[in-house]
């Protein structure tokens, strides 16, 4: 199914482009007022920038370089999963640059975000540039697409486990200092994925008819 740039402009609410990029300006603007509320109330806002920028300006340029361009690079990679992910749920709907775009916006918003709202964010932008998605199936694209990291993961841990002395003592001292409380964490968390798994399981049963 093909999309129509008259159609994405109604998943977008029927704003024009010229639009977007005002109300993106109203918030520019918005936050620079704020910051000057905030710096008139007594918050050093330009001192934090300040010693920020000098923080950064200490990292030696080619550090600074390299970073960016592994990040970019990592960044495009995790995106292009989501796309592939996307593409396969929603054929005909998906572009590659919006997808990693969204992306990007959600890692961006987690560095200073809290609870991973920046990922929440990713989600919703799915669902309003891919027409025919929803909430659940944004979801469901996430978790796809954390089966690899957790199982990357979960090797990670056990070779830190397996390998470093007193390694499962001082990162899980907890669970055995609770022994009752952490059967509960478990028995909730198996629970919960049941559910989880059993509602996705009814959707793609639905769809593979």
């Amino acid at each position: 199914m093909s999309v129509s740039a008259a159609g994405v402009e109604t998943r977008l609410g029927g704003k024009s482009r010229g639009r977007r990029f005002a109300e993106i300006g109203a918030w520019l603007v918005g936050l620079v007022v704020a910051l000057a509320i905030l710096e008139a109330l007594g918050v050093d806002v330009i001192g934090w920038f300040e010693q920020l920028w000098d923080q950064i300006a200490a990292i030696p340029v080619q550090y600074i370089v390299a970073g960016v361009f592994f990040q970019s690079l990592q960044t495009t990679f995790a995106g292009a999963s989501y796309y592939g992910i996307l593409s396969a749920a929603y054929p005909g709907e998906v572009k590659l640059s919006p997808i990693v775009t969204a992306y990007a916006v959600g890692v961006a918003g987690n560095s200073f975000l809290p609870a991973n709202i920046g990922t929440f964010v990713t989600l919703v932008m799915f669902v309003a540039i891919i027409p025919s998605c929803t909430l659940g199936g944004s979801i469901a694209a996430y978790l796809v697409q954390k089966i690899f990291f957790t199982i990357a993961g979960t090797f990670v841990y056990l070779y830190l486990f397996l390998s470093v002395p007193g390694s499962f003592s001082a990162n899980l001292g907890n669970i055995s200092a609770h022994p009752g409380f952490t059967v509960i964490v478990v028995v909730g968390a198996a629970f919960l994925i049941t559910i989880l798994v059993r509602a996705f399981w009814k959707q793609v049963r639905l769809r593979s008819r």
